[in-house]
């Protein structure tokens, strides 16, 4: 499966900062050597943020309020951080 690229983590990194009114250098962006993920995956914490910030971001995607890039599938690690994952 194709690995989810820095480019693609980056744009999710946009889309939550813009919901939340934050800046991206607010969060921390980490390939699949953090949080235990599977390789090819992206985590982005946001410690700063909105208690349940993933929660939230996770009912505007599913609202069709937010879209993430093609092909991307994401899921609330914690309340502070979600895993990016490429779909299929």
């Amino acid at each position: 499966m194709k690995p989810i690229t820095e480019d693609e983590a980056r744009q999710v990194r946009s889309l939550i900062a813009e919901m939340f009114f934050a800046t991206p250098d607010e969060m921390f962006m980490a390939d699949h050597n953090h949080e235990c993920l599977t390789p090819g995956a992206w985590s982005i914490a946001f410690e700063g943020g909105p208690y349940c910030w993933p929660q939230v971001f996770s009912d505007a995607i599913y609202a069709k309020e937010v879209a993430l890039p093609a092909g991307i599938w994401m899921e609330a690690i914690n309340s502070c951080t979600v895993g990016l994952y490429r779909e299929g």
